[in-house]
């Protein structure tokens, strides 16, 4: 899984540093924003959302991060940070409900009231991937992603602030960017809310 395939990029990133590799770690927390093209599986939710095509929520949440502030951060790591450190780029603590209800207000949509237990997600999680891999399909839903959701939801990124100046956005420009970006290039439309108020997105903000 993809999970499992980073921890194992960085134990390797971590062999060469000790062996003389000139090399910095940057562990993003979970990433929304703009220029979702594929989209992402948060990408997903929010179409999802959007489309009314979404009979309920996960428990659990994560810590947001924008995508913009990730790739300035990447940037002052590779120019400013340490050989051999991890700096953690995190966000804004949230459930996925409280996310939901943000995205659903600047789309002008409501949001499933139902929420499902993370308990009940871990136990149907391995079925769900068996049938996604008889299909040929990436898994909607699989027990890596519910163990991500049940982590704690605070992460500290004091280390990247102080030496590389990373500062994230707030959570709800993001949201609001990520809406509007994903409903106008993956439906056609602008987010309801944000017809006549979209403006630009920003640049990164965390490579002064």
């Amino acid at each position: 899984p993809y999970e499992r395939s980073k921890a194992a990029a960085e134990r390797e990133v971590l062999r060469g540093v000790a062996a003389g590799l000139d090399a910095v770690i940057v562990s993003p927390a979970a990433v929304i924003g703009p220029y979702d093209f594929k989209p992402s599986q948060v990408g997903r939710l929010i179409l999802d959302l959007y489309r009314g095509r979404l009979p309920a929520l996960t428990g659990g949440g994560q810590s947001w991060v924008d995508v913009r502030d990730v790739a300035g951060g990447a940037i002052a790591a590779a120019e400013r940070g340490r050989r051999g450190e991890r700096y953690l780029l995190s966000g804004h603590p949230l459930e996925i409900a409280a996310l939901a209800d943000m995205v659903a207000a600047v789309a002008g949509v409501r949001r499933p009231r139902l929420v499902l237990p993370l308990g009940l997600l871990g136990a149907v999680a391995p079925a769900a991937e068996t049938f996604s891999r008889l299909l040929g399909r990436e898994p909607v839903l699989s027990s890596v992603s519910v163990d991500s959701l049940r982590g704690p939801l605070e992460m500290c990124h004091d280390k990247a602030a102080r030496e590389l100046g990373f500062a994230p956005r707030p959570l709800a420009e993001t949201v609001a960017e990520a809406v509007t970006w994903l409903c106008d290039h993956h439906l056609g439309a602008a987010a309801p809310s944000e017809r006549s108020t979209a403006a630009p997105a920003n640049p990164p903000r965390s490579a002064p």
